[in-house]
C-alpha cells in the first residue's frame, strides 16, 4: 500500500503518514509513505511522476496487488493518476489495483485563483498564490466525470461534518463511478471535521474491502486449503479389491518389499453415472483379489505372481517350510458392495495351529503364515492406492 498524505501540496501531514503504516502493518499489509514533490518548486505532473515511479518500484519488489491511499490533497493526487493514464492510453489498464480516497480534494476550485474567494496557500507564510499552482487544475474536467474519466476499484470516505470539502465537490466523482460501472464503496457519515485521519469506524470496513475486493492477504495467514481429493482416488484394503484390475496391472513385488508394502495399481478411469459418481465394477470383486503375505522369518513380504488369465487372481507364493496345518486363515476386511451386501468375513480359529475354517471359495493361496498376527491383516496388509 502506497500512502499519499495530505497537506495542500505544500507539506505532508505527519498524522497521515506513519500512523497509517502502523495500522496497515497490524493487519499484515506492507505499506510505505510517498514523499512526493510539492509546490512551489514542483507541480502536479512531477508529483504524479513520483507516484508512478513508486508503483513500478513496489511491483518490482513485491508480488500481489498494489493500492494507494490518499488523504485530502493526496487523494486528489491518487485520483489524478487514473485520469492521466486514461489520457495516455484510452481504455488501457490502470496502474493501481485499487485506491482509497479519504476526504479527497477532487474539485480544485479552491486552487483556482479565478474562482477562489481567498488564497488558501501558506506559501512560506506569504499567503500568496504559489508558482505552478495552475498545474493542479490539469484534467479537472475528467475528475468531475467528463471525457477521460477513469478509476480503479475505489473505497471513498467523506464526512458530513467536513467544513473544507463539502459533498458537492465529491458527488460528481461518485456519479462518474456509477455511470462507468467502477466497483466502489462510499462511506459518508459524521467522522469529524476535515483531517480526522484514522478516527472513526471506516478503518474496519476498509480492511475488509482490501481483502475481499482487491485480494490482500496477511503475510502470516496460511495459503488457501487445497481442493478435496477426487473420488477417483481409491484405497483398497485387505485382500479384496473394489475395482476392476486390468491384465498386468499388479506389479510383481520382490522379497525386498516392506511388511505393509503399498501395492500401487494403476486403474482405468471409472465410468460415471447420471449423478457424476463412479460406477464400480463390483460383480467381479469376489473373483479378483490382491493378496499380500509376509515371510515370518525375514519380516518381508513374499513375492507375488499375477496370472494373466481372465480371472486375474493374484496368488502369493507360500513359503515351503511352513506346514499346512500351522497356517492360520486370512481375515479380510469386509468391503460393502453397492447393492448393500457385503462379502462374508472369515472368522479365525481360536488357535493359530490346527485346522483352519475357510469359506469354500477361498483358495489355498489366501492362507497366510501362522506366525503373522491375523488381526493385522484386516488393517495394514494389502493396502493399494489407485491414482487414475
Amino acid at each position: 500500500v502506497i500512502i499519499c498524505p495530505g497537506g495542500n501540496y505544500e507539506f505532508l501531514s505527519c498524522l497521515e503518514g506513519q500512523p497509517v503504516v502502523d495500522w496497515l502493518a497490524s493487519h499484515g499489509m506492507a505499506a510505505g509513505v510517498l514523499r512526493y514533490r510539492l509546490l512551489p518548486a514542483f507541480g502536479l505532473e512531477e508529483a504524479l511522476d513520483d507516484l508512478e515511479d513508486a508503483v513500478r518500484l513496489v511491483r518490482s519488489l513485491r508480488r500481489g496487488p498494489v493500492v494507494a491511499i490518499g488523504f485530502s490533497a493526496g487523494g486528489h493526487l491518487v485520483a489524478s493518476l487514473g485520469a492521466r493514464c486514461e489520457e495516455r492510453a484510452p481504455g488501457g489498464p490502470q496502474p493501481l489495483d485499487g485506491q482509497v480516497l479519504v476526504y479527497p480534494g477532487i474539485d480544485g476550485r479552491s486552487w483556482d485563483p479565478a474562482r477562489a474567494e481567498e488564497v488558501c496557500f501558506f506559501n512560506h507564510n506569504t499567503w500568496q498564490w504559489p508558482e505552478r499552482v495552475s498545474s493542479l487544475l490539469n484534467r479537472q474536467a475528467a475528475l468531475l466525470g467528463g471525457d477521460g474519466f477513469a478509476a480503479p476499484p475505489t473505497f471513498l470516505v467523506t464526512s458530513t461534518a467536513d467544513g473544507c470539502i463539502p459533498r458537492s465537490e465529491v458527488q460528481p466523482y461518485v456519479d462518474a463511478m456509477l455511470r462507468t460501472d467502477v466497483p466502489h464503496v462510499h462511506l459518508r457519515k459524521n467522522f469529524g471535521d476535515h483531517g480526522f485521519g484514522l478516527n472513526g469506524t471506516w478503518t474496519t470496513s476498509c480492511i475488509s474491502w482490501l481483502r475481499k475486493q482487491v485480494g490482500f492477504r496477511a503475510e502470516w495467514e496460511p495459503p488457501p486449503p487445497p481442493p478435496p481429493p477426487s473420488h477417483h482416488e481409491m484405497r483398497l484394503r485387505g485382500s479384496r479389491a473394489a475395482g476392476t484390475v486390468p491384465p498386468g496391472a499388479c506389479a510383481d513385488r520382490g522379497a525386498g518389499s516392506s511388511l505393509s508394502g503399498m501395492l500401487s495399481c494403476t486403474l482405468p478411469l471409472p465410468k460415471r453415472g447420471r449423478m457424476g459418481a463412479p460406477v464400480a465394477s463390483t460383480r467381479r470383486a469376489k473373483e479378483r483379489r490382491l493378496d499380500l503375505v509376509s515371510d515370518p522369518h525375514t519380516g518381508m513380504s513374499a513375492p507375488i505372481t499375477c496370472d494373466r488369465a481372465p480371472a486375474l487372481e493374484c496368488k502369493p507364493a507360500v513359503p515351503a517350510d511352513v506346514p499346512p496345518q500351522a497356517r492360520a486363515p486370512q481375515r479380510p476386511s469386509p468391503t460393502p458392495d453397492l447393492d448393500g451386501s457385503s462379502p462374508t468375513a472369515v472368522s479365525p480359529s481360536s488357535s493359530t495351529s490346527g485346522s483352519a475354517h475357510l469359506p469354500p471359495s477361498a483358495p489355498p493361496s489366501a492362507i497366510p503364515p501362522a506366525s503373522f498376527p491375523v488381526s493385522g491383516l484386516s488393517g495394514a496388509a494389502g493396502l493399494c492406492h489407485a491414482f487414475p
